[in-house]
């Protein structure tokens, strides 16, 4: 019973990803500088350049690897944080706003603590301290919103990849149903000469 209900889930799951359709468009001005452009789209939600740049600097600034993969693995984890929250919303899943503006004042006092100063974490983003937090703000919530949608995924969910495995060998060819293609995932990636 339980392997039945994690299939569901995982059928459930999959069959968000019917929303998913990821492209890479860039704008630029005439002199070939990026102001900003969806760089793919899940759903009704989009990740911007600049959301993704904005990850990009908050992530650098305590990564201790090899920056080179880091905007790949950025990007991922935005594709899969805009999925669950596509079915956030489909699951009508909220969090308050008073939990959104206490998450966001411990985020910045750790911004501030990890680079030395308020006046250091201004200069680093460019920003005041009430715009950096506006601009957060949206995306903290998204965050808070994914973290609990995946807790409701996952709660009910007690089983090991043992169990995951004896289940799958010891299905017959016939009770393995046939599933049509119902989603294509592409993805395409550029690397560019730097010039």
């Amino acid at each position: 019973m339980k392997i039945q209900i994690i299939i569901h889930k995982i059928k459930h799951f999959f069959f968000l990803i019917i929303f998913l359709s990821a492209s890479i468009t860039i704008k630029a001005q005439s002199e070939g500088v990026l102001i900003d452009g969806v760089v793919a789209v899940v759903g009704k939600h989009i990740v911007l350049f600049s959301e993704l740049e904005t990850h990009y600097l908050q992530a650098a600034l305590s990564y201790t690897g090899d920056k080179e993969n880091l905007r790949c693995e950025i990007l991922e984890d935005l594709l899969l944080q805009k999925l669950m929250l596509a079915q956030a919303e489909y699951d009508s899943v909220a969090v308050s706003d008073n939990d959104v503006e206490s998450e966001l004042d411990r985020r910045m006092r750790y911004f501030i603590a990890q680079i030395g100063s308020r006046e250091a974490l201004e200069e680093y983003y460019n920003k005041s301290i009430t715009s950096i937090k506006d601009e957060f703000r949206e995306l903290i919530q998204e965050q808070m919103l994914v973290q609990k949608m995946q807790q409701d995924i996952t709660s009910d969910v007690r089983v090991t990849p043992t169990e995951v495995k004896r289940f799958y060998n010891s299905l017959t060819e016939e009770e393995i149903p046939d599933v049509e293609l119902e989603f294509e995932l592409y993805q395409l990636v550029v690397k560019s000469e730097i010039t």
